[in-house]
């Protein structure tokens, strides 16, 4: 059999050139100057498909210091890092909303300052990742200062 990898003087090996949903099988065999040992048993594994994050919670959005501050918990990355969030606002429940800004995949808050002062605002956050978008958080308000 031909060597997958070539991992030196080491007890784990994690491989990364794998597609999830399709099993791959593993067999492990020591190598020293005499040569090449017997294969281990042969183990398998199916790493999960990535899909598109999960639900962020919009946890509060509160009149700040000129504007309104957002913040939000980690959207789950369902197997793919989260890449960013998109932060989507509108003057009324029903919407339209639009896209207010991107935010990293590591965010979890945002300051509004492109607001007016005895308005009210409606968010709703959305995470990102490789797969795709994930669906919106719940929707909050609050009136700008």
């Amino acid at each position: 059999m031909t060597p997958y990898a070539t991992v030196g003087n080491v007890t784990s090996y994690t491989d990364t050139g794998v597609t999830g949903g399709t099993a791959y099988y593993y067999t492990v065999a020591a190598t020293n100057i005499a040569g090449t040992g017997a294969q281990s048993n042969e183990l398998s594994a199916t790493p999960t498909a990535a899909s598109v994050p999960g639900a962020s919670v919009l946890s509060a959005a509160t009149a700040g210091r000129r504007g309104v501050q957002l913040s939000w918990t980690a959207a789950a990355p369902n197997g793919s890092s989260i890449t960013s969030y998109r932060v989507y606002r509108s003057t009324s429940s029903s919407g339209p909303f639009s896209l207010l800004t991107t935010r990293s995949g590591t965010s979890t808050s945002y300051h509004d300052t492109a607001t007016t002062s005895g308005h009210r605002y409606y968010y709703y956050v959305i995470a990102a990742n490789a797969v795709g978008n994930g669906p919106p958080s719940n929707t909050a308000s609050a009136v700008a200062r």
